[in-house]
């Protein structure tokens, strides 16, 4: 997979304040925007994007603020039909809303805070009419979906660790540990206390080097997707990228190759950017949110920072290209953080 050359120059541009970030539409016909991205930025609300293809339509971005039932939410996951949203909250709830005609969420309610069913919940999956919810304490919670949308009969099922993250492709559950020591794990959705540790065949050099914080797997090019900022401080000293991996089995990788990478620079240069969380439409587009700072080793300070949300074709090997970037209103999400940073994508 091939190294996105022309937005790592696009990142240099920006940070360095040569170029205006704030993205519109591309020149020529207009963008057709087929979808929204959700993302969770760090504060009590979600923001939603019109998207389509390469391009955001940044002009009519809205803040959902949930009735106020948002409390540090850490991620966003839909059911099939996309009627309804689950937002997992740090005080031990989920968040369920109608999702109206335009994509907009309505109508939310608090599932689980007095059931004992979710403790700190980082992570929510959807598959069928079951939704699985990631706690921090060791356990998935696996509850029903009823058919007006609320949750029942949840089980949780011990997997020894905790994931920050959780995808599926099938029957198979891919779990991230914390992006400090990462693993990556594999559990059989009929047996969720059987997850076991992913082995890295020939991966060069690898998903788990770079604190990986968002898995995701793309059922079009069948790769599972990780976010990393390739910095054990997590400031992207020596850049970001996105790794695309292939399974020769359910419980072993046997390729991981770069497809978006951002090379770093330090030192009173500009530093590339972190990505920290990704999405794709499962179709042939990927959006993802990446963080950068320029930091001054002369004077000791932080003289930019920006954080970007992008959009980007992705190509039939997986590969990220094309990319279009739009600078959110706030400049340190990571740093500043009551929850998590996510993305989910919605065609709607």
């Amino acid at each position: 997979m091939r190294t996105n050359q022309k937005n790592s120059m696009l990142l240099l541009l920006c940070s360095l304040g040569l170029l205006a970030c704030n993205g519109g539409g591309s020149s020529g016909s207009s963008p057709n925007y087929t979808g929204s991205v959700y993302m969770i930025l760090g504060n009590n609300s979600i923001q939603k994007c019109p998207v389509g293809g390469n391009q955001v339509n940044f002009n009519n971005c809205q803040t959902i603020n949930g009735n106020g039932l948002f409390e540090s939410p850490t991620a966003i996951a839909f059911d099939n039909a996309g009627n309804y949203a689950y937002i997992t909250n740090q005080n031990n709830s989920v968040t369920e809303c109608a999702v109206d005609s335009n994509g907009m969420l309505n109508s939310c309610i608090q599932l689980g805070n007095n059931q004992n069913w979710f403790s700190s919940p980082s992570s929510i999956l959807i598959q069928n009419n079951l939704a699985y919810v990631a706690n921090q304490n060791g356990t998935i919670a696996q509850c029903n979906i009823e058919s007006n949308g609320q949750f029942s009969s949840c089980n949780n099922f011990v997997t020894i660790v905790s994931f920050s993250s959780i995808t599926a492709n099938g029957n198979q559950l891919y779990g991230l540990t914390s992006p400090i020591l990462t693993s990556l794990y594999t559990c059989d959705l009929n047996n969720l206390s059987g997850c076991t540790q992913v082995s890295f065949e020939s991966s060069s050099p690898g998903m788990l080097i770079g604190s990986p914080f968002q898995i995701y797997y793309n059922n079009q090019q069948n790769l599972l997707y990780g976010a990393y900022s390739n910095s054990i401080v997590s400031l992207g000293l020596l850049g970001g990228g996105i790794y695309g991996c292939t399974f020769s089995n359910s419980n072993s990788v046997s390729s991981c190759s770069n497809s978006y990478l951002l090379g770093g620079f330090i030192g009173a240069l500009p530093t590339s950017a972190s990505i920290y969380t990704l999405t794709t439409d499962n179709v042939n587009n990927g959006y993802f949110i990446d963080y950068y700072e320029n930091y001054n080793i002369i004077t000791q300070e932080v003289q930019q920072k920006g954080t970007f949300l992008n959009a980007c074709n992705i190509g039939n090997d997986g590969s990220f290209n094309n990319c279009t970037m739009y600078q959110l209103n706030s400049d340190n999400l990571y740093f500043n953080t009551n929850g998590n940073l996510y993305i989910a994508y919605l065609n709607r």
